[in-house]
């Protein structure tokens, strides 16, 4: 019998079922189901807390309107507060794709430095690793880079939840997983509760000041080092509702990102030439994401003029807080090679000062510039993506690209750069070096 038809239904919205702990199990880590509400009464939802015989979790909305601040999930506790973070994985079925404007359930990471936390990351499950099980159940994975996690950070708690509160949804968890490590399922205290008033959220997703938007710009510079002239093609990133991307706030015309950009298309496509030691800059506030190839379109795989392929430079900066403003949006940089390599990149990163900054990390270590280099020589380079992985040590089943299918991955997830919003500024650099042969 499959874990999910196992799931046992409950005669009230707030039902629990003990289970007892596997034989032997010993771990740091203890999860129990909590409720953060404006109502002197949870039952107007439709959440059940269960073991069957791992903890679930379904995140559902309440039917009616319900105040800011009111929120539901899984909060995970330490022992006590640990470093090291490197990867949460679960069992999941449910609406992890539904519109995310009404209902997105995700991950928030409470760290900071030994004597405080100071930052709140929040990933939702479909920026997750997915694998699709026999059962049909999911098993999704969530990187420390994802979070921009760095290796001396200390985690103190971990929550799961849906942090839109708008509409109706579903989403089941069972087997938490930190660091590889079984999770033990808390249920035994029953569902926690946590009183909302004035709007303001309470419990594990208090004190929102922590979060308050630093207020600088990170800005973008694009520079050919080369002795020759280069044309660069610039595609950015649609703007999505409650995305790093927010329509309103995300540049979605290349003419305004740098001076003498021709469209090519629409507005998100386009190009510009430029010549020996010329560099162009975006300093304005709004957000810019998107990709940069050089010498022709970008396109996965070889082909005609292109035999090992192409790569390109990617970057999201300047992200709006995000759609709680408890959890901002990450800044994040990488080199591409997963479509191959046709050209010699580098990219830095430095404060207002102009010197390396060192708030970018890949959740292993912190990280100031990279560059990649030909097709054979990419594997375990900080920032950059090897060939046909798409998933930096792995390959998922949704974008690799078959013609690199027997290249090695990189033996640790250390290819994506971020940082959060609160630490925009400085300057991204991406240096064009020349072309391989």
């Amino acid at each position: 019998m499959s874990l999910f038809s196992r799931f046992l239904s409950a005669a009230s919205a707030m039902a629990l079922v003990l289970a007892t702990a596997l034989p032997g199990q010993c771990t740091t880590y203890s999860a129990s189901p909590f409720i953060a509400d404006g109502s002197s009464s949870a039952e107007d939802y439709g959440a059940n807390f269960i073991s069957a015989p791992h903890l679930q979790m379904r995140v559902a909305r309440k039917l009616n309107s319900e105040p800011c601040g009111t929120y539901d999930g899984i909060l995970i506790t330490p022992w006590r507060p640990f470093q090291g973070f490197k990867n949460i994985s679960f069992v999941a079925r449910g609406q992890c794709n539904a519109d995310t404007s009404k209902f997105e359930p995700g991950v928030v990471v409470q760290f900071g430095t030994p004597g405080q936390i100071t930052t709140r990351a929040f990933v939702p499950c479909s920026q997750a690793k997915h694998i699709i099980r026999d059962d049909g159940l999911e098993e999704l994975e969530f990187t420390a880079a994802q979070f921009g996690i760095k290796a001396s950070s200390v985690v103190r708690n971990i929550v799961i939840a849906d942090l839109q509160a708008v509409d109706a949804g579903s989403f089941e968890i069972g087997s938490i997983h930190i660091n590889d490590q079984l999770v033990k399922d808390d249920v035994s205290a029953g569902v926690k509760t946590f009183d909302v008033s004035n709007c303001s959220p309470t419990g594990p997703l208090q004190s929102t000041s922590l979060l308050t938007s630093s207020g600088s710009s990170t800005g973008l510079k694009l520079v050919n080092g080369t002795s020759g002239s280069v044309t660069v093609y610039i595609t950015l990133g649609t703007a999505v509702p409650n995305s790093p991307c927010e329509p309103g706030t995300c540049v979605q015309d290349v003419t305004q990102l740098f001076p003498g950009v021709v469209g090519g298309g629409g507005p998100l496509v386009g190009s510009i030439t430029l010549t020996s030691g010329q560099s162009v800059s975006y300093t304005g506030s709004q957000t810019v994401s998107g990709n940069l190839a050089f010498g022709a379109v970008f396109q996965n795989c070889p082909r005609s003029g292109f035999n090992n392929g192409m790569n390109y430079s990617e970057f999201t900066l300047n992200p709006p807080v995000g759609p709680n403003p408890s959890f901002p949006f990450q800044e994040a940089v990488d080199i591409s090679c997963v479509g191959g390599v046709n050209a010699d990149v580098a990219m830095a990163m430095t404060n207002s000062s102009n010197q390396p900054d060192t708030t970018w990390s890949n959740g292993i270590q912190s990280v100031t510039a990279m560059e990649n280099s030909s097709l054979h020589n990419n594997l375990n380079i900080p920032g950059v993506f090897p060939p046909g992985c798409d998933d930096c040590a792995d390959r998922t089943t949704i974008n690799p690209p078959p013609c690199f299918a027997g290249y090695p991955c990189n033996s640790q997830h250390i290819c994506n750069l971020q940082r959060s919003r609160n630490d925009a500024g400085g300057t991204v650099t991406v240096t064009f070096k020349g072309f391989f042969n």
